[in-house]
């Protein structure tokens, strides 16, 4: 099963490589324009500042006390991390969505939508 997996995931990249070096060539042929944006996903979900989050629910036009009850889930977060040294001290969590939550996708796509007007 594993194999099959990772069979797909490697048909996937292959494909999305194919295509961009067929966007860019056909690009350069035919003496156009292009804007390219790469996005690296890997603990996209971490990458979201919560800063930024409020910003990006106000720029949408989304009401106050949505915006207000998303910040009262992701204020005042203390996390600690558990090594092979003990505990680290406590910190504040000012970025990330919660991962395994039903709000954090929304939330997600709220953000990146933001990031993408800019």
């Amino acid at each position: 099963m594993i194999s099959n997996l990772d069979s797909e995931k490697k048909k996937r990249k292959n494909y999305s490589n194919q295509y961009s070096h067929h966007t860019i060539k056909s690009h350069k042929r035919n003496n156009k324009e292009l804007h390219i944006i790469w996005i690296d996903l890997k603990k996209a979900y971490d990458s979201v500042e919560h800063w930024a989050l409020e910003t990006a629910m106000r720029m949408m036009g989304l009401q106050e006390n949505f915006i207000e009850l998303v910040k009262n889930i992701y204020t005042n977060n203390i996390i600690s991390f558990i090594t092979n040294h003990g505990l680290t001290p406590e910190m504040n969590m000012t970025s990330g969505v919660r991962q395994r939550d039903g709000l954090s996708p929304l939330l997600f796509i709220i953000f990146m939508n933001s990031v993408l007007d800019y």
